[in-house]
């Protein structure tokens, strides 16, 4: 089906450029972007102002990834994510916007969004989330998951992880592999990975990004 980000991942050879359509109503940010993304083999094969036309596009068009503000003018992003994912559209989403809240960052990730990256941050961070959400990954912006999404002071169910648990948590955010994980922390990727599954075994989540979304919403990420 169109936009299935698993045969993305499995399918698109190494050197073929992610094929992107961007979802913003400042034309100012698509052309600035642009130029940067295509250096680096991101090719923007679509633009929308509207959300509508956003749904219409991604049903139409074969694409690795939506790049996708928050604010729209008739929709909202994550409005826009709910109604491809029940249509069954498993395109890839990055959600690239000016809005730094706790709240809306854990239900874009529940909604199925990959990534989530602030228009303030450098355009390489964007390129990074690109790169880790086309390799199966999550990204949350590290501002997001560090200043604005820290915990909340009295939160019983932070004593639900390990330490070490919460430490693989806000690495899987801000997107590394469980290899990077295991190298930052100096254990065996194998022992990572395990802390990873431990994760979402306490928190309850299926996924690694229900995971991530969970421990954001609970202010278990610091």
């Amino acid at each position: 089906m169109p936009g299935s980000s698993d045969q993305a991942v499995a399918e698109r050879p190494e050197d073929a450029p992610v094929r992107c359509i961007v979802v913003d109503d400042h034309p100012l940010i698509v052309e600035a972007l642009q130029p940067v993304l295509e250096q680096k083999r991101i090719e923007i094969v679509g633009r929308c102002r509207l959300g509508s036309e956003a749904i219409d596009a991604l049903a139409a068009t074969d694409v690795d990834l939506a790049i996708m503000d928050v604010s729209l003018p008739d929709i909202t992003g994550v409005e826009v994510l709910r109604e491809i994912r029940r249509r069954g559209i498993e395109t890839s989403v990055i959600f690239f916007t000016a809005f730094a809240d706790r709240g809306l960052v854990t239900e874009a990730i529940d909604a199925g969004a990959q990534g989530f990256v602030m228009k303030g941050s450098p355009v390489r961070d964007l390129v990074w989330a690109i790169e880790v959400v086309m390799s199966g990954g999550t990204f949350v912006d590290p501002v997001l998951a560090g200043e604005v999404i820290g915990p909340r002071q009295g939160d019983a169910e932070v004593q639900q992880l390990t330490t070490r648990e919460r430490e693989v948590l806000r690495l899987l955010a801000a997107g590394h592999t469980t290899k990077e994980i295991a190298r930052e922390l100096t254990i065996a990727p194998d022992t990572a990975r395990t802390h990873i599954q431990n994760a979402m075994r306490r928190l309850g989540a299926e996924t690694r990004a229900q995971a991530i979304a969970i421990a954001l919403r609970r202010g278990l990420i610091t």
